[in-house]
């Protein structure tokens, strides 16, 4: 696969936008020996874009053009980062810029061979090209078509193409390919979603639906409407206890991630729950249910249903809910006084949950015949059923025959039996009725008048082969949302939990799948890769940085059962990268949590379907330096002769302790030394430091370590020794370090808190960006322009690379 798509480069238009840098990058890394400065300055960078990428201070639009200009800047860096190209990738498609997104999939293909999800994302790209529908479907067959095409791309091609042909009313033809897909990956779950809607709207045999549905669950426990599904057919497989199950699984996933709950589906659950006769289910929900001011009408006629068990109500509840429908009925039976089915309504209710009917029983029977034919089912059924209450057994059930196959008059034939002793018989009829699969009061008027015989309802053969199919799915697996480590396993471990300044933090997820079905891997299915970092720096100063970071990482579009897919992701991300970097002299230490599959509710992070909260432990970074002092005065002192990562890193944490080492000296200065002391000269201290870093700051210095500078350098508490020779790396030949410095202007700009200060840095920023040589460099001045001034009408703060120094945790 590998080999087929790096083939089709020739037809694609790489990106030039960032070549001018590329060519000045590359000459500097000639003078390296190798490419750690680079990484990290590139690494920098990603961080930069993740944050601006989440920025919500500004339009989405511009959030995202900064992220792709960030990540075109740390490609040119380290082209053949898989975290850069598979970010710069996201970026590509949601500015819709094409000719990136297939650069950048056709090289991370390259790169990483197995990737599946970039082979699809890089044959989706293609695809995007062609003009007509007719033509993404042939890119799609021909890839289908490739003998060594991995089956998880060819899955993904089948359903992709099923799709475009379900758009065409192609129907039939759509099914096949949906079915393919199926064959070709199991878990491929938007394709199992589309076999069973059609198989739905098809109404296919119901145990074929129920299959499907299953199918659907096997791939990916958490899909809630599937569940729901699944729990409507057995209801109308006269299963009700089993699909209350179902129906209560679903509703958990609904309100695990804080989803509406369709209203239909807690109706439905709590018929249910009465039908199967699970009392106290039933009667603990429905409370839930009407504890409104202002029930619904239908809910409240369920719980009179429900509490009556097919008799004349008794109990104080069941009369005053008996009394709020009647006066909600003869409310609305006086706004339109010739509706026959509001007055049929109120005469019924009367008729059949009344302790005792009232006194205008017969007449009101009498007037509904005037209103409704004399053979009408509903007046047959409603004058039986007030000759039934009066005691008139054979006027009423000549009355219950002529009505037919109404319902409720057939059981007013089975109460007439049981007046009668005659209960088999009335076992007869209310069996009869029930393999009708009588729906909602109906099924639940049948199954009281059964449980009153004492008689159970039997399920035909063919509702138990619906039942026996939804048997398949297991009661561990209905409850895998209050369990998800029984459908996969979230353990974690450390390559480098223990690292030195500088260096990046790593750690590996495992995820285990635990089930004995293949799970489906990607967006919304039961592995997404997300997760959500939660961290707290514990020494001195304890800083809780709540959920700092979101990553994910899909390399896969499966995980077969019993198999481990692990993950490694990066822990040192935004506020945690940049509390680790502005504390260089410190032994910095804190403990990492996972939350995986992470739903955001308003500032917090929580888990969505199926996630977890795993600990990872506790990590250590060791400072730059032993002794704070000495070791400063050292690190300055042969500044100029460390290599070329070294240097950037030293340099860097130079120049953050500097204000702290100034601000101490001049404290100093004012008060004597204690008799007796070898206090350090602070003051020296501060110069010898100034004095390395300006030497790293001269034109003709080496632009990684500048634009790193740039990057790290406090915006107050610096000699104009320094604030100077930084402030002129905006004239340097070097379009990175410029991009840089162009940064460092906004940051300046924002610190003043000043609006006019703001509108004057955007003015400058335009005027540069219009006299750049460099494309990209224009290009990014120009953006900052925009962002500034956006910020500026708005009042808030835009999202730009640097960041001023979070508080130190030192320990």
């Amino acid at each position: 696969m590998r080999n087929k798509l790096i083939s089709l480069r020739q037809s694609l238009l790489f990106a030039a936008a960032s070549a001018a840098l590329l060519l000045g990058v590359h000459r500097l890394a000639a003078q390296s020996a190798g490419r750690d400065a680079q990484r990290l300055l590139a690494d920098q960078l990603v961080d930069d874009a993740r944050q601006a990428a989440h920025n919500t201070q500004i339009p989405t639009t511009l959030a995202a053009r900064e992220a792709m200009a960030l990540l075109n800047q740390a490609y040119a860096l380290a082209p053949n980062s898989p975290t850069i190209l598979r970010l710069r990738a996201e970026a590509a498609a949601a500015l819709n810029k094409t000719t990136t997104l297939r650069q950048s999939l056709l090289q991370l293909v390259k790169i990483r061979p197995h990737d599946i999800s970039a082979q699809v994302q890089f044959l989706d790209a293609l695809a995007q090209s062609a003009q007509t529908v007719r033509g993404k479907i042939n890119i799609y067959l021909a890839a289908l078509k490739q003998p060594d095409l991995d089956a998880q791309v060819a899955s993904a091609m089948a359903l992709r193409v099923g799709r475009l042909l379900e758009a065409q009313s192609r129907h039939q033809l759509a099914l096949k390919m949906f079915e393919e897909a199926v064959t070709l990956n199991s878990a491929n779950l938007a394709a199992l979603q589309e076999v069973a809607a059609i198989l739905q709207q098809r109404h296919a045999a119901s145990a074929k639906q129920v299959a499907a549905c299953i199918a659907v669950l096997h791939a990916d426990p958490y899909q809630p409407a599937a569940l729901a599904a699944v729990g409507n057919i057995l209801a109308s497989a006269n299963d009700y206890h089993h699909a209350a199950a179902w129906l209560n699984s679903a509703i958990n996933q609904y309100q695990q991630v804080g989803a509406p709950v369709p209203p239909e589906l807690m109706v439905q659950l709590a018929q249910d729950w009465a039908i199967a006769g699970d009392e106290p289910e039933f009667d603990a929900f429905m409370r839930e249910l009407i504890a409104g001011k202002h029930p619904a009408t239908a809910l409240l006629m369920l719980d009179l249903t429900a509490r009556s068990e097919g008799l004349p109500i008794n109990g104080p509840r069941s009369n005053a809910i008996f009394q709020q429908i009647r006066k909600r009925l003869v409310a609305a039976l006086a706004k339109n006084p010739k509706n026959a089915e509001l007055f049929a309504d109120l005469l019924w209710l009367d008729l059949y949950y009344a302790p005792t009917i009232p006194p205008s029983a017969s007449q009101r029977v009498t007037e509904l015949g005037h209103m409704l034919p004399k053979n009408s089912p509903t007046y047959l059924r409603l004058r039986g059923w007030l000759l039934l209450r009066q005691h008139f057994a054979q006027a009423a059930r000549k009355r219950f025959v002529a009505a037919g196959n109404d319902p409720y008059a057939q059981l007013g034939l089975a109460r007439l039996a049981v007046m009668e002793n005659r209960n088999q018989h009335a076992a007869k009829i209310l069996q009869a009725l029930w393999n009708t699969h009588p729906q909602g009061l109906v099924a639940l008027a049948v199954a009281n008048a059964a449980s009153n015989l004492g008689v159970g309802l039997a399920q035909s053969a063919g509702d138990a082969q619906v039942s026996a199919a939804a048997a398949v799915y297991s009661k561990a697996m209905l409850g895998a949302v209050e369990h998800p480590a029984n459908v996969v396993l979230v353990t974690v471990s450390w390559p480098n939990q223990y690292v030195s300044y500088g260096q990046p933090l790593y750690l590996k997820v495992h995820y285990f799948n635990a089930t004995n079905h293949t799970l489906a891997v990607g967006p919304d299915t039961a592995i997404t890769t997300n997760v959500a970092f939660v961290g707290a720096i514990q020494g001195l100063n304890t800083v809780n940085l709540g959920a700092y970071a979101v990553d994910s990482d899909v390399t896969t579009l499966k995980l077969d059962p019993q198999n481990t897919l692990t993950v490694r992701y990066r822990v040192d991300q935004g506020p945690l990268r940049g509390m680790l970097l502005a504390n260089p002299a410190s032994l910095v230490g804190g403990n990492i949590q996972l939350i995986t599959n992470p739903l955001a509710v308003g500032n917090q992070m929580k888990t969505g379907l199926g996630g977890q909260v795993v600990s990872a432990g506790y990590f250590n970074v060791r400072g730059l330096f032993d002794d704070a002092d000495t070791g400063m005065a050292t690190a300055a002192a042969g500044l100029a002769t460390l290599p070329q990562s070294q240097q950037m890193l030293t340099a860097g944490a130079l120049i953050t302790e500097l204000p702290g080492v100034r601000r101490a000296a001049a404290a100093a200065a004012t008060q004597p030394a204690p008799q007796g002391s070898t206090r350090p000269d602070l003051s020296a201290l501060s110069r010898k430091i100034t004095t390395g870093l300006a030497g790293l700051l001269q034109p003709g210095g080496d632009p990684l370590v500048q634009a790193w500078l740039l990057r790290r350098a406090p915006l107050q508490g610096l000699s104009t020794s320094l604030a100077d020779p930084l402030a002129s790396l905006g004239h340097s030949p070097v379009a990175l370090v410029r991009i840089f410095s162009y940064d460092r202007m906004v940051q300046q700009a924002l610190a003043t808190g000043s609006r006019s200060q703001e509108t004057a840095t955007a003015k400058k920023l335009l005027a540069l960006s219009k006299a750049e040589k460099s494309a990209q460099a224009a290009q990014w001045a120009g953006w900052l322009a925009e962002n500034l001034n956006f910020a500026a009408a708005a009042n808030r703060p835009p999202s730009t690379a640097a960041a001023t120094a979070p508080p130190s945790a030192a320990q």
